[in-house]
């Protein structure tokens, strides 16, 4: 008889957050397609409760974990994907909340797989991104992960740079990086299904394009927006507004700036399931937004996509239009957005991405997945000891780190200081300049009265006159 396999998976599925909420749907679906017979347990960081988005599976919380393992015995914990591999604290709008609070990313990977390293299950990454680089405080913490994972894949080249970095000389380990799972989400749906199901959700039958933006996106940029918006319409698109990350306010944010504008443009009334939000990705021609899973999927179903980053720098989709060869696609600043939209718009056929050679490396990226969970060993041996000692270490120079913030904070007061001063100074020499431009225009209008008036023109004969006698007189 075929042997079953028992797999966690670990992540952000307990926040309504798309890309996130589709790395166990496309885990399954790579896995059933290499013949695995298994069930698939989610774990994130908040209590027990149905998956965000999607209330046919059930999201366990971290802290069940072990309870779970007792009764299950897991043959491995994926971990990932997405932009977890960090200490930060991040705030978010839990499902059925109504306010931001603070959530414990650090259960979402670290805690869980100590639990996982514990009870000697493999730790396998699933390409998630390490954003920021590790401070000094928790980089052994950070380390003691890496170094018990049985497989490290990441999804771009500053989160293997940033996971190097936590190496010491004499410990160190490969780290692969490969492009995003859910590039391959084409293979696991009919286009045409989709699209069928996509005009039923947009209530018409045409071409249209996807926007994508969060409440963070400044004032400034609105008008650039609009006038991106007004480009397409002339162009016969009609525009969608997606909002792909309801927990961080991107529906309300989507229906002010609709009512502001007073914009020709679809939103929804009721909160879309990821399958709702992939239909749609899927039947439009362009993808316009800040959204790393909206780029990835509206190009995976044939269409184009601008990624809509506000400001420079940002790295979140700088790896991802490098993978797939359109890196002039990447809107690095909001300035650029009209320009860029209008190269995309006049040449369709240059938006050539590389969707076979990405596939090709999330398939082989599956492959060593499947593998290590069929036939690699079990989690290093040692590798709970090294994180129990790794982490009473860190605790042991949590003093010194304490005297150490102190002086971060004195220095940090200290330019603050520094930095209200220069501020005073800037506002007076700000005022001065008003001053001497109110002058300057005070004195242009003096001097558009003076010519412009019927005394100067009647004595224009005299003035003439007086620079020719001048003129002789001179010579």
């Amino acid at each position: 008889m075929k042997k079953k396999y028992h797999i966690a998976i670990t992540g952000t599925f307990d926040v309504e957050n798309y890309g996130d909420l589709m790395f166990p749907v496309v885990f399954e679906k790579a896995m059933k397609k290499r013949g695995l017979n298994f069930d698939l347990f989610l774990f994130s960081p908040s209590r027990t409760a149905k998956k965000a988005l999607d209330n046919r599976t059930t999201v366990y919380s971290f802290q069940e974990f072990e309870e779970l393992h007792k009764k299950h015995h897991f043959d491995a914990l994926i971990v990932g994907g997405g932009a977890i591999i960090h200490f930060n604290s991040i705030r978010v709008k839990l499902p059925n909340g109504d306010k931001y609070e603070e959530y414990r990313n650090i259960d979402s990977w670290y805690t869980i797989a100590c639990l996982a390293a514990k009870n000697n299950v493999k730790i396998i990454f699933n390409v998630p991104q390490a954003p920021f680089e590790f401070s000094k405080s928790v980089t052994p913490l950070a380390r003691s992960v890496f170094l018990t994972a049985d497989y490290l894949s990441v999804r771009d080249e500053f989160s293997k740079k940033n996971i190097l970095r936590t190496f010491q000389k004499n410990k160190t380990k490969d780290v692969l990086v490969y492009p995003d799972s859910v590039c391959s989400i084409a293979c696991y749906y009919n286009k045409k299904e989709l699209t069928t199901k996509a005009k039923k959700l947009v209530g018409f039958d045409g071409k249209y394009v996807v926007i994508h933006f969060s409440r963070v996106m400044p004032e400034e940029v609105e008008s650039v927006l609009v006038k991106a918006i007004e480009r397409l319409r002339r162009d016969g698109y009609r525009i969608v507004f997606l909002p792909l990350g309801y927990t961080h306010g991107d529906d309300v944010a989507m229906r002010a700036l609709k009512r502001k504008y007073r914009l020709d443009c679809i939103t929804f009334k009721n909160k879309l399931s990821i399958d709702d939000m992939t239909a749609i990705l899927a039947g439009c021609d362009i993808y316009i937004g800040t959204s790393f899973h909206g780029s990835i999927v509206s190009i995976a179903f044939g269409g184009r996509a601008l990624s809509f980053n506000y400001y420079e720098p940002t790295l979140k989709n700088v790896d991802n239009y490098r993978q797939f060869g359109i890196s002039d696609y990447l809107v690095k600043n909001y300035s650029e957005l009209l320009g860029k939209l209008d190269g995309l718009l006049k040449c369709p056929a240059s938006f050539k991405p590389s969707i076979e050679y990405n596939l090709a490396r999330v398939e082989e990226h599956f492959d060593k997945m499947h593998s290590i969970i069929v036939d690699g060993g079990g989690c290093m041996i040692g590798g709970y000891s090294t994180m129990q000692n790794e982490l009473l270490d860190a605790i042991a120079r949590l003093p010194g780190y304490d005297e150490e913030r102190l002086r971060d904070v004195a220095t940090i007061n200290s330019l603050k200081k520094d930095n209200d001063g220069l501020m005073m100074e800037n506002e007076r020499i700000n005022k001065e300049i008003e001053y001497y431009l109110n002058e300057l225009d005070e004195y242009k209008k003096n001097y558009d009265l003076l010519i412009n008036s019927k005394t100067w023109k009647m004595t224009e004969p005299i003035r003439k006159m007086k620079d020719k006698i001048g003129s002789k007189w001179r010579k």
